[in-house]
């Protein structure tokens, strides 16, 4: 296996701030690379999400990335990794500022990893999107939509010995409502923000986004979690976005026939990929006995 390169500056070893060390790149992103660093002051580790330059030039971008910052900040839920700092460690020469957010330094597979691996028994799944749907209403009641649910954003953790699922990535969050509104940065209309196979009906139908459109996502999680494999697909990007716009979703239970499927668990998946507003009170029910 190829040694890990960031995508931007490679940063390791600097020290931001007189403060944080960058020790070693964790994982590269598309608009921002994470470090595990050493904190000086509070000789602690934490890890450090560091914009690429091209990112951060533009007001708007700068914007979004502080956003995160306030919005995970505000959360403070066991299933939103908070954010404990932010800053802007100035040029060096020949270089560019950087802009960099303070976590906590947590270690643990992604759900992608887990999902590419054993199969996952159906009351794990649905324990791990309870914790998400916990974790993703706290976001919901500052007005906020995360915009990128998937299972790379999902990382879990071990907590007294059992799996803790942690929501991370708030960069592509909107604010459409509450005390938060106006940090908002503003988006095109009809701009596709997101991930293609996550990407609610709604978005794809270029309409105005509602938190229903996370809770979608999540029904796309739970339907992978179970299957191995998300609801739609298509040869390039216009047949993947019909597909969530017009298209009826596919049987869990057929997708997944050797899973049984229970009625409540294939009517929680229909339901939720046609509307995510279900899932929260089914998936309830449906867990009630985990």
């Amino acid at each position: 296996m190829s040694p890990l390169r960031p995508r931007g500056p490679d940063l390791r070893g600097r020290i931001l701030l007189d403060r944080f060390r960058l020790d070693a790149l964790i994982a590269p992103g598309g608009m921002a690379d994470l470090y595990e660093a050493l904190d000086l002051r509070l000789r602690r580790r934490v890890a450090i999400k560091a914009l690429h330059p091209e990112h951060g030039r533009w007001p708007e971008q700068r914007r979004r990335f502080f956003q995160e910052a306030v919005i995970a900040a505000l959360v403070d839920h066991p299933h939103v990794v908070p954010i404990f700092d932010h800053g802007e460690e100035p040029a060096a020469p020949g270089g560019e500022p950087v802009l960099f957010l303070v976590m906590p330094l947590l270690r643990g597979p992604t759900l992608r990893h887990r999902i590419c691996g054993a199969p996952i028994a159906i009351a794990e799944a649905l324990r791990l999107m309870i914790q998400l749907l916990d974790g993703l209403g706290a976001i919901h009641r500052l007005g906020a939509i995360h915009r990128d649910l998937k299972p790379e954003n999902c990382l879990i953790v071990q907590r007294y010995g059992r799996d803790h699922l942690v929501l991370l990535d708030l960069g592509l969050a909107k604010i459409h409502a509450g005390p938060l509104l106006s940090l908002a940065p503003s988006s095109a209309p009809g701009a596709l923000i997101g991930t293609l196979a996550y990407i609610s009906p709604e978005q794809a139908r270029e309409e105005p986004l509602t938190q229903a459109a996370d809770l979608y996502a999540v029904g796309v999680i739970l339907f992978e979690m179970l299957s191995r494999r998300v609801p739609f697909a298509g040869r390039n990007t216009l047949e993947v976005l019909s597909a969530h716009a017009a298209t009826v979703a596919p049987s869990l239970r057929e997708r997944a026939a050797d899973r049984g499927i229970s009625d409540d668990l294939e009517a929680l998946v229909a339901s939720t990929l046609v509307s995510g507003r279900f899932m929260r009170v089914i998936l309830g029910h449906v867990g009630s006995g985990i």
